[in-house]
């Protein structure tokens, strides 16, 4: 799955077009990371393409096993959206904004406790997202929040036995994110 999602992303990422020299303020493309994921041990990278008041985004995360706490969970998800700018400017992609977006999970979670829990699951949502992005020559930094519903999930494995909660708020997609990045 993993050499999967990186290949779907890289060949997402070359597909555009880049101008060797763009003029002054006229960046199209911008690449970030998420500021919010990191405390809760997870990496959220993302690349955007803005063409006419209008980008295609697209994120990937990778939940790290134990960062912070002692688990025993694998956390993949892949996310595509569409954002509209409410911006006077068509140079970049700065401004409110507005998205639909569609995101696959893939999961999995053993539990600690009990020998022989777990828990397995894939889900694809769909939602809703807002937020404000702002340029400072090459450095972009955004905010968002946004919320997703379950289109399809198959599981497999117990979620949930009396105290043991394995992969608890899997069935919702919940997104805030502080992002910084870099355009060309």
């Amino acid at each position: 799955m993993k050499r999967e999602t990186w290949f779907i992303f890289l060949a997402f990422t070359f597909s555009f077009q880049i101008n060797a020299q763009p003029s002054k303020n006229e960046y199209k493309n911008n690449a970030a990371i998420n500021l919010l994921a990191i405390p809760v041990g997870s990496s959220v990278v993302s690349f955007e393409h803005y063409f006419n008041r209008q980008s295609v985004w697209l994120g990937y995360e990778h939940h790290f096993n134990g960062i912070f706490k002692d688990e025993d969970k694998a956390l993949n998800s892949i996310a595509l959206e569409y954002r509209r700018y409410f911006s006077k400017t068509q140079q970049m992609a700065n401004g409110l904004f507005a998205g639909l977006y569609s995101k696959y999970r893939a999961g999995q979670e053993n539990s600690i406790e009990v020998s022989g829990l777990s828990h397995r699951y894939h889900a694809v949502f769909a939602g809703l997202n807002a937020g404000y992005q702002y340029h400072i020559n090459r450095l972009v930094l955004s905010v968002f929040a946004g919320y997703g519903i379950p289109v399809f999930i198959t599981e497999e494995g117990e979620p949930g036995s009396g105290e043991t909660e394995l992969n608890k708020g899997y069935s919702r997609d919940l997104r805030f994110g502080v992002t910084a990045g870099f355009a060309f």
